[in-house]
């Protein structure tokens, strides 16, 4: 297709789909290249290709459709992927790691639902994944809120960092018909003991299993809790024949209820099951066992001292723009400025996370080896995907003023305690992949100059606001309590003066 033709197109689609002319050019044309123009970490950042844009009606970087639900409007989340030389690939689920309500918007919105939209994880409609072990990840927002771009996809046989089969990513169009119940429900371990087939009791029904597609570690962590079982160790499927209809499912836990009534939930005398009959839910609590767990705490006071505010230019930061660890106009002023970009700056709000384990089991990461990232800029493979989250809210509210996250981490004994010698090192050799994590009586320290350990605060105003550091806060990985993986500061911020200043942090559960 001749550039005047691509021109022509560009123009016609902008004008169908509503969306201004110089996105939809910078979408199209960008990079001027097919999928694969660029990689990262021994995968593909997959790019918009004209064959892909054959109803010049704004599709978007991706076709996505949704499987496993009940109507046009739920189900997991799948896109259309294109290999080398254009032929297609095949439709391929995507990761829930970093899935939020923004991107559940986004593909509703391609899919012609606008509005309300929930983002739903850990394949809620089915563990049915396509291209099982071949997921993307990693997937943006296209531009004005529509559909999805750049998700990122290491090709057959593989997965990305700690993505399993049953972190799929999928959403509901319109509002989530789950809710908490307002009775008493019962529930047991079809078999008893510390592990089986999860199974509740409520208003005025028999026994019946609970549906185990979305079901994770703080549902899990739920249902121990209410039958005095100690921690969590794990959340899986059955694989047994149901022991009849199930009459609860969609449950969706924070992993702070004290019983399974006050979660999410939808319930019924026969629910959809989106799996089948051998999708129940079941959990492995660790019963007496409960205190032989990891148990992390974020280091309050060390935040609060190392707290910092700096300007650097996007120059000196682009491992952490590949790692998306700075607000979203960063890139956008790359994609405009093409020759000036590394000129511009930003204004980061630093500080140091220091994480103890206070446990008596050493922390690892739930990923393989095998299915590490290693990353060039930083000379190391990451072991965990999202190990910690920040953000800045507005005083006395939780709305979200910026947000950023240590994209990946290389998990190791930066300290340990009198006695106790390191056991977990990052290594800088490529192809070299020794055990990490944080051992018991250890800490893992990312100090406040490191890439990623910060907050892009650029494009917000000087005053006061609310910051919250979470660590293992999907709860990946199972610990005695969470009681202490999240700090909370009042932080009173002036951009014009370049200061900050941090006050009052404290542990609290997540």
């Amino acid at each position: 297709m001749d550039p005047r033709t691509l021109l022509i197109v560009t123009l016609l689609a902008a004008a169908a789909s509503g969306q201004s002319f110089r996105d939809l050019f910078r979408d199209i044309f960008g990079s001027l290249s097919r999928p694969g123009n660029s990689t990262s970490g021994g995968g593909t950042r997959t790019s918009f290709w004209y064959p892909e844009f054959t109803s010049l009606f704004g599709q978007r970087q991706f076709s996505v459709r949704l499987v496993g639900g009940s109507n046009s409007r739920e189900g997991n989340v799948e896109v259309l992927i294109y290999g080398s030389r254009g032929v297609v690939g095949g439709w391929r689920s995507v990761c829930d790691i970093g899935w939020t309500q923004a991107h559940a918007e986004a593909v509703c919105r391609q899919l012609g639902f606008p509005g309300t939209a929930v983002a739903t994880r850990n394949g809620r409609f089915g563990f049915r994944s396509t291209g099982t072990g071949t997921m993307v990840s990693n997937c943006q927002v296209g531009a004005g809120g529509r559909g999805l771009r750049d998700c990122f996809y290491r090709g057959l046989g593989t997965t990305e960092g700690s993505c399993r089969s049953n972190n799929i990513a999928g959403v509901i169009c319109g509002t989530d018909p789950s809710s908490p119940y307002g009775g008493r429900m019962d529930v047991r371990l079809r078999g008893g003991g510390t592990r089986g087939d999860v199974e509740v009791r409520y208003g005025g029904r028999g026994w019946g299993p609970v549906c185990g597609d979305g079901f994770d570690l703080k549902d899990a962590t739920v249902v121990c809790r209410q039958l005095s079982l100690g921690a969590a160790k794990r959340s899986y499927i059955s694989g047994r024949r149901a022991s009849g209809a199930f009459i609860l499912a969609g449950v969706e836990c924070s992993g702070r209820e004290t019983s399974l009534a006050q979660c999410r939930s939808v319930r019924g005398a026969s629910v959809r099951c989106a799996g089948n009959q051998f999708s129940g839910a079941a959990v492995e609590c660790a019963g007496q066992q409960s205190r032989d767990l990891p148990d992390l705490r974020v280091d309050a006071q060390e935040l609060q001292d190392s707290a910092i505010l700096t300007t650097e230019t996007l120059g000196d930061l682009e491992c952490a723009l590949d790692e998306n660890c700075l607000a979203k106009t960063a890139a956008e002023i790359k994609r405009r400025e093409p020759t000036l970009w590394r000129t511009r700056t930003r204004k980061l709000f630093r500080f140091t996370n220091k994480v103890w384990n206070n446990g008596k089991a050493d922390y690892r990461p739930r990923a393989d080896p095998s299915q590490w990232e290693w990353h060039a800029c930083h000379e190391h493979y990451h072991s965990e995907e999202s190990f910690s989250e920040y953000d800045l809210t507005y005083e006395g509210t939780d709305t979200k003023a910026a947000q950023g996250h240590k994209a990946s981490f290389c998990l190791e004994d930066s300290e340990c305690r009198r006695g106790i010698t390191q056991k977990y090192q990052c290594y800088i050799e490529r192809g070299t992949r020794p055990p990490q994590g944080i051992r018991a009586g250890c800490a893992d320290i990312y100090g406040s100059y490191i890439d990623c350990q910060w907050i892009d605060v650029t494009d917000i105003r000087s005053g006061k606001y609310v910051l919250r550091v979470r660590i293992n806060a999907d709860r990946k990985v199972p610990e005695v309590s969470f009681d202490d993986n999240q700090v909370i500061c009042s932080v009173d911020l002036n951009l014009e003066d370049e200061t900050v200043r941090v006050t009052n942090c404290r542990n609290a559960p997540l």
